[in-house]
C-alpha cells in the first residue's frame, strides 16, 4: 500500500499500446497530431507509418 498525503504528487506511467491494425492504415490527421504533441518523432512516423 502506498499512502499519499495532502500536497504529495503521485505520477503513474504506463506502457503504450501497440495499436490495432496495420500502421500504414492509421489516420494521417491523428498521426500528425501525435507528431506535434511529441508522442512520436517525425523520423519514426516516416519509418513506421511510411509517410512522406
Amino acid at each position: 500500500m502506498t499512502r499519499v498525503g495532502k500536497g504529495d504528487r503521485l505520477v503513474v506511467e504506463t506502457a503504450g499500446g501497440g495499436g490495432y491494425g496495420p500502421p500504414t492504415e492509421r489516420d494521417r490527421g491523428a498521426l500528425e497530431e501525435d507528431v506535434r504533441n511529441g508522442k512520436v518523432s517525425a523520423d519514426a512516423a516516416r519509418e513506421i507509418y511510411r509517410t512522406e
